[in-house]
């Protein structure tokens, strides 16, 4: 399943380039072997992995906006308007318009198995089977159904914020002892644990159970259900471009500023920019569709019914001896239980 999203809105950021000059030293000449090695941290938001690409993969962009910050961020002079003097305070940043970038192909795939504990359990009724002849007989019980409410919660546990909210979708069903249609959905963008809850109601066949003679079988069944927690990992696709603009903002003493003017501006392709930049951040890749892979994590916590309870247990009749005749020492009869796979029933008809 892939999904597709724009972002629709313009995506303004600002730093500081005495920041971005800080970390450039990494990148100056003669230290060129750190810049090799020192792979960013994972980013935080898109503007900070769009300024990461900038610093790793377009030399030019990062050497003019040092050179010019080192000129004028945070550079004291005066102003002259008329005949006032005006003390004056430059300030350099950068802007990274993003709203030609686009997000698409949520992709979602389990990261190792799910780990199962007892869930809650649910008694669904008892039959009794009398045997009143003098031999062993296989009886009968009724079919069995009980009605429960499944929950299935899902969080994105890991991710950069991109401003986009784009779900995926995954049958979790497959990944432990749940229903085929068991499906789960994840938002990248959020951040809250999402719930969902159904009424379900299971089913169990007639059961069949052998009685000895003048006995009753006791047939008691229960609902069980499992909790079975995973994780996943979740993968996006980034592509488009974005407009770098390098800002001079002048403030006076009483600090008035003036509007931001654009220094300079070009347009960066977020595929291009990655493909020259050396290293990416951890877990981000150049895909094999021509964008750049953008990884993150998600969690599961299923509760469904996953099997009935069966406990047979034996109970001999008790009837009066004849005149002058001592009661027969009961026969001894174990008690002993099995499961049996749920079936959901049919969903009624729309």
């Amino acid at each position: 399943m892939k999904l597709s999203i724009r972002k629709r809105g313009f995506a303004r950021f600002v730093v500081p380039v005495t920041a971005i000059a800080a970390l450039a030293a990494l990148a100056a000449p003669g230290d060129a072997s750190a810049a090799a090695h020192s792979a960013p941290a994972y980013p935080a938001d898109l503007d900070s992995l769009l300024n990461d690409l900038v610093r790793y993969g377009d030399s030019a962009t990062t050497n003019g906006e040092r050179q010019y910050a080192s000129v004028w961020d945070n550079r004291h002079w005066t102003y002259q308007w008329g005949r006032s003097n005006i003390p004056t305070t430059s300030h350099v940043s950068t802007r990274n318009d993003a709203s030609g970038v686009t997000f698409s192909n949520l992709q979602v795939t389990p990261d190792g198995e799910a780990t199962t504990s007892p869930g809650a359990t649910w008694y669904v009724g008892s039959s009794f089977l009398t045997n009143k002849t003098d031999r062993e007989m296989t009886l009968t019980t009724q079919s069995f159904s009980k009605t429960v409410t499944d929950t299935l919660s899902t969080a994105v546990t890991k991710q950069f914020s991109t401003s986009h909210k784009v779900s995926g979708q995954v049958n979790v069903g497959n990944f432990f002892s749940g229903s085929d249609e068991f499906t789960a959905t994840w938002t990248w963008g959020e951040t809250d644990t999402k719930t969902e809850s159904e009424q379900e109601t299971y089913k169990a066949k007639s059961q069949s159970v052998p009685v000895p003679p003048h006995t009753t079988a006791v047939v008691k069944v229960v609902l069980k259900q499992t909790k079975s927690t995973g994780a996943v990992k979740l993968e996006g696709d980034l592509d488009g471009s974005f407009t770098r603009s390098l800002i001079r903002t002048d403030c006076n003493d009483s600090g008035a500023c003036a509007p931001g003017h654009v220094v300079r501006s070009s347009t960066e392709s977020v595929y291009d920019t990655a493909l020259a930049a050396v290293p990416l951040p951890p877990g981000i890749y150049l895909s094999g569709h021509h964008t750049v892979a953008v990884p993150g994590l998600g969690t599961y916590t299923a509760e469904n019914g996953s099997q009935f309870g069966v406990e047979v247990s034996y109970a001999p009749q008790q009837s009066a001896p004849a005149p002058g005749a001592s009661a027969p020492a009961p026969a001894a009869l174990h008690s002993y239980s099995y499961t049996v796979p749920v079936q959901k029933a049919a969903a009624p008809p729309r």
